[in-house]
């Protein structure tokens, strides 16, 4: 490989001009860790009406309040509201998604009640309403008057709500498949009573940061065993191992138990230990994405006997994990997750070479590995053998880090092959401004080779 000094001559960023080259866009601020560049991909299509109608709506939703930063509706508001009462379930959910994500404060309880609990989907958060009329357990509780079509309900961050009030919501929903109750801290054993009585047809359950025990759970999935496919209780500080005894106690009461269907198991933020987790493993052979970050584990699930041949990502961010347990002779697996204390430049190498030849790893996290880049080398290789054809790719954190270090993103012949990232992660780097020499950020424009479709895979190395 070249020093990763060398100069390249032309113009040298990441991508490069095409026919099918990308609209500018403006990068996105979000926390630290996670900022990025990023860009949209232009639409070779005329998009239908109905798409352009909404967001000419959307666009002009805060002139239908007398105040911009709380719902207060206007006398132009009647006809508007007379309007969407006769468009279809599916309109005013993609109207209701889409205005929750450009003007949450305005979706007050009231206008929410009125308009906007109807059809398949409702996803409720505790922040949207602003101040003055939030939505709150009140509009939660209309949900119970919507009928029985309810396919997909998520809330989250109502933490006043009781545990018998969620089941009793629950309860009035019988065609319930994915439920998220994320950050709802009072849902309990009752809700999960319910779940597990009233709604036969769940294949998602999202109980993050709730209060349900893991003996709780045992109805739930002795009456959703074979149909029930994800599956996450991240931060629940019950979750230790001794309450875990008890649920695998209670499962095993009848004979071997499993859930041959359940491919996505969170277990982030809990006090679960090695015991625990192998315990789990032989419950759970079609497992594909796992989750055991900040718990208690020491050794990866690949050193069990075990073989996960199709796992698509495995996070196990600070833990004790040692990364000489997971690189190794794992060329196939799509994802995985070491602590940011422990990954060092020999890491990195090791991982290079492995890499190397998978085209289908999509995305990469090497956020906050403090050790990387003291050589320089390791990460220049890194980039010209990985980093160039990938979607993301999170540096972040990296301090050791320069701006030379980023010359493999760019072609070393201005006519080569663009590389195909669409996110870039810097922040909180040693980087100057050389760095412009190698990137482009709002600027950038990528080829048509980082539109490709291909399987959604991870590698997140925290």
């Amino acid at each position: 490989m070249s020093k990763r000094r060398r100069r390249r001559t032309g113009l040298s960023q990441i991508g490069a001009p095409s026919e099918e080259a990308d609209e500018i866009v403006t990068p996105v601020n979000l926390p630290s860790a996670s900022a990025f560049s990023t860009r949209t991909l232009k639409r070779n299509h005329v998009l239908p009406l109905t798409a352009i109608c909404a967001r000419v709506f959307v666009a002009n939703f805060p002139k239908l309040s007398k105040d911009s930063r709380q719902w207060e509706p206007t006398q132009a508001w009647r006809v508007v509201g007379a309007r969407l009462k006769i468009l279809p379930d599916s309109t005013i959910q993609t109207l209701f998604a889409m205005l929750g994500s450009s003007h949450p404060e305005l979706l007050s309880h009231e206008l929410v009640k009125e308009y906007f609990l109807r059809g398949h989907s409702v996803t409720l958060t505790s922040g949207m309403g602003g101040v003055r009329s939030p939505v709150s357990k009140y509009t939660v509780g209309a949900l119970a008057t919507m009928g029985p079509g309810l396919v997909r309900l998520h809330l989250t961050g109502f933490d006043k709500m009781t545990d018998q009030s969620f089941a009793a919501i629950i309860s009035c929903h019988p065609s319930l498949e994915d439920l998220s109750l994320c950050g709802c801290t009072l849902v309990g054993p009752k809700t999960i009573q319910a779940a597990a009585r009233a709604c036969s047809s769940l294949t998602s359950v999202n109980l993050n940061y709730t209060s349900v025990t893991p003996l709780a759970l045992a109805s739930l999935l002795r009456s959703h065993k074979e149909r029930l496919e994800v599956l996450k209780v991240a931060g629940i500080s019950s979750w230790t191992d001794t309450a875990f005894a008890k649920l695998h106690a209670e499962l095993l009461t009848t004979g071997a138990f499993r859930l041959p269907v359940l491919r996505t198991l969170k277990l982030r933020q809990t006090s679960l230990s090695d015991a625990s987790v192998n315990a789990l493993i032989p419950m759970v052979p079609k497992l594909r994405r796992v989750d055991v970050s900040f718990t208690d584990i020491r050794r990866s699930l690949s050193t069990s006997h075990y073989d996960f041949a199709d796992l698509e990502k495995l996070s196990v961010t600070s833990t004790a994990v040692s990364p000489d347990d997971l690189i190794p002779s794992h060329g196939q697996r799509s994802a995985y997750s070491v602590s940011p204390m422990t990954f060092t430049d020999d890491h990195l190498r090791s991982l290079t070479a492995v890499l190397s030849s998978n085209t289908a790893i999509e995305n990469i996290n090497l956020v906050g590995n403090t050790k990387l880049a003291r050589d320089g080398d390791s990460i220049a290789e890194f980039l010209l053998l990985v980093g160039r054809r990938l979607k993301k790719l999170n540096l972040s954190g990296i301090s050791f880090l320069r701006s030379s270090d980023l010359l493999n993103l760019s072609p070393a012949d201005p006519a080569g092959a663009a590389c195909t990232l669409q996110e870039l992660s810097l922040n909180n780097t040693g980087i100057d401004d050389e760095a412009a020499t190698y990137i482009s950020f709002a600027g950038t424009k990528l080829s048509s080779a980082s539109q490709r479709t291909v399987s959604q895979l991870e590698l997140t190395l925290l």
